[in-house]
């Protein structure tokens, strides 16, 4: 039974809820949200189990640097240069390079998923490239990246060597050009002026010529010593996919996200009231007691009577009694109403049951009326 008092203008209703109220309403739902929690968690690792393990292995290259050209008739060597780390990094990631692998290893891949498998990644400020490449065997992984390392090295000394080749092959063509034209003109007439301007010409360049080839030749012999492995890859010794502790990580989120949710909804829908404590902050008013529900039998009747003062139905009222007579002092009670929202609720029985509790208290004061509505 509840009592209203003067009306409060800030009197909590179902409106106002407070942080207080949500934590109630959560903590009231804890085991609801536990068990959510521990479902979807379960669910999150038990489908992260099922998928096919991914291995990860790393190897470490330094870049060969890029093949002298012949700038204003003179060979001078190329910078390394952040776009051309770049262009290398693209390269190792081709199709070219993985076919390569393919070859070496006899694998039944094609060299087009091969290649989506690696990624590479330029350390700042240095000539070497970080390269990754996953596999579902951990051993074939570190074979992977081992033999993408090594065929990316011979891919760039074949192509800079074939590059030098082509420069020697013009270079080669010119002094024979210039070696007949001094032929032809031992026949001329060697006092000519015109003639003999000629031959130094030609004399120079020849020399020029020859000194290219020189230089060629030389970086022929190193072309293919440039570049090494800085570091070879190793087996890993777990998968990097899936990640169990990820996993329990976002399971238990979501399960927990899910839980919460869950308990507002079930508490949006619910069309009762818990507690003595959600009942006056709903109606604004004082619980004055809990009677328990009674239902009519031979040895527990309906009334209150003296017999059984330890009854729980009887203490129930004699404890509304008390609060009662405090208010009837306090606020001059002269009338009480009892209602609820639904016939056969009890109002009658506890009309009877206060009257029978009040009337030894009733003559010390004026008269109360009771009556159920």
């Amino acid at each position: 039974m509840t009592t209203q008092n003067s009306p409060d203008p800030s009197a909590a209703g179902p409106q106002a809820q407070t942080f207080k109220d949500y934590l109630r309403l959560l903590w009231g739902r804890k085991w609801l949200i536990l068990l959510i929690v521990v479902v979807v968690t379960g669910g999150v690792e038990f489908l992260a189990l099922q998928e096919t393990p991914v291995y990860q292995s790393h190897a470490r290259v330094v870049v060969p640097p890029p093949p002298p050209v012949i700038v204003n008739g003179v060979i001078q060597p190329q910078p390394r240069t952040e776009e051309f780390l770049a262009t290398q990094a693209e390269v190792i990631a081709s199709p070219e390079v993985a076919t390569l692998v393919v070859q070496d290893l006899n694998l039944n891949s094609s060299p087009e998923s091969l290649s989506r498998r690696i990624k590479v990644d330029p350390i700042p400020n240095t000539d070497i490239l970080r390269i990754f490449i996953s596999a579902s065997n951990a051993k074939q992984t570190a074979d992977l990246a081992n033999s993408v390392v090594d065929q990316y090295l011979q891919y760039r000394h074949q192509t800079d060597k074939r590059s030098l080749l082509v420069q020697k092959h013009l270079i080669t063509k010119r002094v024979a050009d210039d070696q007949a034209q001094l032929d032809e003109l031992k026949t001329e007439d060697q006092t000519n002026p015109q003639v003999i301007a000629r031959q130094n010409s030609l004399l120079a360049d020849l020399n020029v010529q020859r000194n290219k080839l020189a230089d060629l030749q030389q970086a022929l012999a190193t072309v293919e010593t440039g570049g090494s492995v800085l570091e070879a890859a190793h087996v890993p010794s777990a998968p990097v996919s899936p990640d169990k502790v990820r996993s329990g990580i976002v399971g238990f989120a979501l399960g927990l996200l899910l839980g919460i949710a869950a308990a507002f909804v079930l508490e949006y829908f619910r069309d009762n009231l818990a507690s003595p404590a959600e009942v006056e902050r709903i109606a604004g008013a004082s619980v004055l007691a809990l009677v328990p529900e009674a239902h009519r039998s031979g040895r527990n009747p309906l009334l209150v009577t003296e017999d059984d003062a330890r009854r729980p139905l009887t203490e129930s009222f004699r404890t509304l009694r008390t609060n009662l007579l405090f208010l009837a002092t306090r606020d001059r009670v002269k009338t009480l109403i009892v209602t609820s929202p639904a016939p056969g609720d009890g109002k009658t029985t506890v009309c009877a049951n206060l009257a029978i509790s009040l009337s030894p208290a009733s003559t010390r004061r004026s008269g109360w009326t009771t009556d159920a509505v």
